[in-house]
Order: structure tokens, then C-alpha cells, then sequence
């Protein structure tokens, strides 16, 4: 019998606005365009810039084991593709110019190539 609820996490996944405000902010500050949502293997990653995958991850789902098996597939099927995966612990809206300062060696790597 068919179960929706096991169907139901392969469909595109709502950005929170802590994500879409980050992203927004990367594309203001790097003058670039981020795809969002990008679809890989049938599972929806936050962001995607050139051959970068972008997570933007919040502690309360992803410190569940269920979550880290699935991201720790969806890491492994990004590099089989040839994708690198940034993962950024991004908890709520308040924090995301200091994630940014935190980050900005790591971000000027992959957006100033």
C-alpha cells in the first residue's frame, strides 16, 4: 500500500526565511545568483552555485540521527556527481550576519574564484 508520509519528503522542501535571507545576502554581497532548491538523486538542496551545493542547516532537525543518515546520503551523492557540499549551522534569522563573518574565508573561496 502506497504511504504518503514516506513519499511525502522527496517533494521540493519549503526554505525557511533564515535560509532565504542568507542566500539573499550571499547574491548581494558576491553579486551572483544562486539557484535555489536544486533537485539531485530525487532529494532538494538548499542552494547551488557552480559545482557548490549549498545546506543551510538549523540544529533542531539536524541533530535528529534519521536527518544525519539522510544527509550523510545526500553528501555522498553530491560528490559521486561531482558537487561539493558546504553545510552552514544556521539556527535562526538573528544569526546571519554572524554566520556570515564567521564563514567569509570559506564563502570568498568558493564566490571570489
Amino acid at each position: 500500500m502506497f504511504d504518503r508520509r514516506k513519499r511525502k519528503r522527496f517533494y521540493k522542501t519549503k526554505i525557511s526565511q533564515s535560509e532565504k535571507l542568507f542566500l539573499d545576502l550571499l547574491e548581494q554581497q558576491y553579486n551572483v545568483t544562486i539557484d535555489r532548491q536544486k533537485k539531485l538523486y530525487g532529494r532538494y538542496y538548499d542552494g547551488c552555485y557552480k559545482n557548490y551545493l549549498l545546506e543551510l542547516d538549523g540544529s533542531y532537525w539536524h541533530d535528529k540521527l534519521n536527518q544525519k543518515k539522510i544527509d550523510y546520503y545526500k553528501d555522498k551523492n553530491a560528490l559521486k556527481s561531482g558537487y561539493y557540499v558546504i553545510r552552514i549551522l544556521l539556527n535562526k534569522k538573528e544569526d546571519i550576519y554572524k554566520v556570515f563573518k564567521e564563514q567569509k574565508n570559506l564563502l570568498d573561496k568558493i564566490f571570489l574564484k
